[in-house]
């Protein structure tokens, strides 16, 4: 599948997840979650600049649990 240029920029904008963890993993885990944090901030981010905010998100405290709509 080939991905247009407008898809491509914006792909290029969300930060990468690097740390490779799970819940169980301690500080590596609390490392994963502040990146999965910081692209999800850089993405709602980008949307709400492009005006197309679209959904919610949150967690439970410790990010094993995700809502939204």
């Amino acid at each position: 599948m080939e991905l247009d240029d407008s898809t491509k920029n914006a792909l290029k904008a969300i930060p990468l997840l690097r740390t490779k963890a799970g819940p169980r993993d301690g500080d590596l885990w609390i490392q994963r979650l502040k990146e999965e944090y910081e692209a999800l901030i850089a993405f709602i981010n980008n949307n709400k600049a492009s005006d197309s905010d679209w959904f919610r998100l949150e967690s439970n405290g410790d990010g094993t649990k995700w809502f939204g709509k």
